[in-house]
């Protein structure tokens, strides 16, 4: 998915949200070191983030885990989390059993879908070894 797509989503639903919105991109991250996404929590911490709006829930965490720890975590720091793409809205306020088994079932189909496309990409890389096809970046040439 383009960012420049989410960023336009994220945008029309922050404006109904705060007068002060702030985007935080993660340009690279991996499954354990993903800072961006630590500096948000810090901040959330520290009482600087009263909503956190990301567009799919797969774009905040990588597991279950870490979505459920992550939420636990906001909903005691009474930090509001909306997923637009997911029709997800937890307000630490007022959050229901129906709305934390949605939650749950969301994350799970989630890493789900990560897994099944980790799985496709590794299928795809075997076929074009076993075809011959050189993978990664072309080596620089010397001057």
């Amino acid at each position: 998915m383009n960012p420049e797509n989410q960023a336009a989503d994220l945008e029309r639903r922050s404006l109904t949200l705060t007068e002060h919105p702030i985007f935080l991109e993660e340009k690279e991250s991996t499954r354990k070191t993903r800072p961006v996404k630590e500096e948000l929590m810090q901040a959330c911490r520290r009482g600087e983030v009263d909503v956190i709006l990301v567009w799919k829930l797969d774009r905040f965490a990588r597991s279950v885990t870490e979505l459920s720890t992550n939420l636990d975590e906001l909903k005691k720091l009474k930090v509001r989390f909306i997923s637009i793409r997911d029709g997800l809205d937890l307000d630490p306020k007022d959050i229901s059993g129906v709305q934390m088994f949605q939650f749950h079932i969301l994350s799970a189909f989630a890493e789900l879908e990560r897994a099944m496309i980790r799985e496709r990409t590794i299928a795809g890389l075997d076929r074009a070894r076993k075809n011959g096809k050189v993978l990664g970046r072309p080596r620089k040439h010397p001057l």
